[in-house]
């Protein structure tokens, strides 16, 4: 079941420019047929495609109580493997696993330069079922490791080259239908071999992106320069900044092993735990957007009530707090309209009104970081599908 109300952006930027909390229930209640609900999804495999819990359950190889516990208690899969595995059992296209891993998982979309995803997409298209690309998997990774690592700066990750890539994925073996798994084996061992440079550093604009912006100290965008991202200066301690930030240590401890799961095996989070991340990291919606973007992610989404959610909260913590602008960008709003004096002179009057409102002083500014403001406003917006959010702030 797809979303094809045609309105992303526009309710996303209508959210960015709500005055109060008030007029962002508003927006979420005016728009509340056009969100992404779990429970919808699962009942429409049920309704719409003639599914019981034990024919789901046997074409998507889960047990009937896990299937059972989707429907009656409206439980999600337990991770991104799962989504996956579910899409196997229920789609023939590999759009469809895409949209279900992004609008109901909130996990990347599958990424031909992840080996991992590579083979999922390479099994899927070629109609092998989610334990034979689990077995691939097992036997690529140990594979991999086996090779050594050379640099071939022709199949270095290029951000502009992913769909070509996947292409030559989904060509793999395309003439050769009868071969048994080990032959494809041998043949995407082959493959592996080839753009080893690929596969050996995917994520890793990812995973200098934050460091980058740690190591900046919250640097202007502006000056921010993606091809300055593998420079060699030694990162700042992303756990110093957490432990500095953050008064949970569980949290903290979550984050830690969260950068360190990326950074080692190359596994992404959940898209809304890397917004906690960036949120935590003091990051405005253009920097969220490309934090999830080099992740291999959408932008936060305005069908979606939770993210929808956070543009609103970022936007409103900029306008109540103009004289603490993140990463040194709230400090000096003016200067970003120097060669735009309407544009200046407006601003000013919207800060000024909002700054002097009575009813945001209920918030006390001065007493909170972006990441708890965040989670206030979450608590006053009454969202249950943010609950996880808000434990991480």
């Amino acid at each position: 079941m797809r979303i094809n109300h045609g309105m992303t952006d526009s309710i996303r930027d209508y959210a960015s420019r709500a005055s109060d909390v008030s007029e962002m229930k508003e927006i979420l209640s005016i728009n509340s047929p056009y969100y992404t609900d779990w429970g919808n999804f699962v009942n429409s495999l049920f309704n719409d495609y003639g599914y019981n819990i034990s024919t789901l359950a046997e074409k998507c190889g889960f047990s009937r109580n896990t299937v059972r516990s989707w429907k009656e208690k409206k439980n999600m899969p337990k991770g991104r493997k799962e989504f996956i595995k579910l899409g196997f059992g229920i789609y023939s296209k590999l759009d469809d696993i895409n949209y279900l891993l992004q609008r109901y998982g909130k996990y990347p979309k599958l990424y031909a330069k992840s080996l991992e995803d590579a083979v999922y997409i390479y099994a899927f298209t070629h109609r092998r079922s989610f334990a034979e690309a689990q077995e691939l998997i097992e036997h690529l990774n140990i594979y991999l490791e086996s090779l050594s690592v050379v640099s071939n700066p022709a199949n270095m990750t290029n951000p502009e080259n992913t769909e070509l890539f996947q292409k030559r994925i989904l060509k793999l073996n395309k003439n050769n239908s009868f071969l048994n798994l080990l032959e494809e084996l041998k043949h995407l061992e082959g493959f592996v071999k080839d753009y080893i440079g690929i596969f050996n550093t995917v994520y890793n604009n990812l995973i200098a992106y934050i460091d980058k912006y740690v190591d900046n100290n919250y640097a202007d965008t502006d000056q921010f320069n993606l091809n300055d991202l593998f420079d060699k200066k030694e990162s700042a301690s992303l756990n110093a900044l957490l432990y500095d930030k953050i008064k949970n240590p569980q949290v903290i401890s979550y984050f830690n092993d969260m950068v360190s799961s990326l950074r080692v095996g190359k596994v992404v989070p959940n898209r809304l735990h890397l917004v906690a991340l960036g949120i935590h990291l003091d990051m405005n919606l253009d920097e969220l957007d490309m934090l999830l973007e080099l992740a291999n992610i959408e932008k936060l989404c305005g069908k979606d009530k939770v993210e929808l959610a956070v543009v609103f909260t970022l936007e409103h913590f900029l306008l109540n707090d103009p004289s603490d602008l993140v990463s040194n960008k709230v400090a000096n709003l003016h200067e970003r309209f120097r060669n735009q004096p309407n544009a200046k002179e407006y601003c000013s009057q919207i800060i000024n009104k909002y700054y002097e409102a009575d009813e945001y002083k209920h918030y006390a500014i001065d007493d909170y970081t972006i990441a708890t403001y965040m989670a206030d406003i979450l608590a006053d917006l009454n969202l249950e599908e943010a609950n996880d959010l808000r434990a991480l702030l």
